[in-house]
């Protein structure tokens, strides 16, 4: 039997808005405990924090020293990994600011990490960079990575694996899909297409003109934008439908080369500009982490399946 933590960072007011309704409205659907990172109880609330499919575990972030976990959000992933690592043999993490858009969304997880052994995690943001091979490179401006407001789900035994030595939270999630491939040899997987999984919603209702999202680092973030552009009446909380989960992948294949060369969104900032849909935000579901690319191909060769530039497996 697995063992499961979801562990959400839940430090500020934000949970009450996004993660929390979220959550509470969604079905798991499967067995699971729910660890909340709190700043010493701030804005929790026990009453309303409750979890029908196991336990509720209360983490604070702050020291015995008064000293904050060291890394922010992802270095608290990493604390309350090492405090429970020969509890759980799967780990699920996230912010506060983000919300579930699905019923089912741990079984669905479930689902792709149990596909095989070799699977060590799957996340809902999962971004192929610039560093990648030619075939695979894109003009996203990052590198590879797992963007860490998740969810991001991870066998225990490849956590184990990795070093985790990150200089901040932003490093965090630049160096964490990377070490989990290289270190314990595994496939990482995309769970949902970007924004039919989860993802973080601040800048839409119920905190629009509020001026954390406005001053936002990430306001206007690249997932944003595609759901504005084509699934805008969702406004960053409403779950979506089985029926829609493959809108992107039947849009690839219903449009012709020139279409979808032309499939793109302008982002506002001046370093992102003209991104390609299908080539640089590859919004597809199960899409492979591009470092487990060659692995992927040698495990699940005849189970991918190919949309332009990008390797997505075909769990169904």
């Amino acid at each position: 039997m697995q063992n499961i933590a979801i562990v959400c960072n839940c430090s500020t007011d934000m949970h009450l808005y996004y993660f929390l309704p979220s959550y509470l409205k969604s079905q798991p659907s499967e067995r699971h405990d729910l660890i909340i990172i709190h700043n010493n109880y701030a804005f929790i609330d026990k009453a309303k924090i409750t979890n029908e499919n196991g336990k509720v575990i209360y983490v604070n972030k702050i020291l015995e020293n008064g000293q904050e976990v060291p890394h922010r959000g992802t270095g608290s992933y990493k604390y309350v990994y090492n405090i429970y690592k020969n509890e759980y043999s799967i780990f699920g993490f996230l912010f506060e600011h983000t919300s579930f858009r699905r019923q089912h969304w741990l079984k669905d997880a479930l689902t792709v990490l149990n596909f095989h052994d070799k699977i060590g995690f799957c996340a809902s943001q999962i971004f192929n960079g610039n560093e990648l091979c030619d075939e695979l490179r894109t003009k996203y401006p990052h590198i590879t990575h797992i963007r860490s407001p998740g969810p991001i789900f991870i066998k225990t035994e490849y956590l184990n694996k990795i070093d985790w030595n990150m200089k901040n939270d932003h490093d965090g999630e630049m160096i964490l899909g990377k070490e989990l491939c290289e270190k314990g040899n595994c496939v990482g997987i995309q769970i949902g297409n970007k924004i039919n999984f989860a993802f973080d919603t601040l800048g839409f209702p119920p905190l629009i003109g509020d001026e954390r999202a406005e001053n936002r680092s990430n306001y206007n973030h690249i997932t944003h934008l595609l759901e504005q552009t084509y699934f805008a009446s969702k406004k960053g909380i409403d779950f979506y439908k089985e029926d829609e989960y493959y809108f992107f992948e039947n849009k690839f294949n219903s449009s012709t080369n020139a279409e979808k060369i032309n499939e793109a969104i302008i982002h506002p900032a001046q370093h992102l500009g003209k991104l390609n849909v299908f080539y640089d935000i590859q919004p597809f579901n199960n899409l492979i982490y591009g470092e487990s690319v060659g692995l992927a191909l040698t495990l699940f060769d005849k189970k991918l399946v190919r949309y332009g530039n990008n390797f997505c497996l075909q769990v169904i």
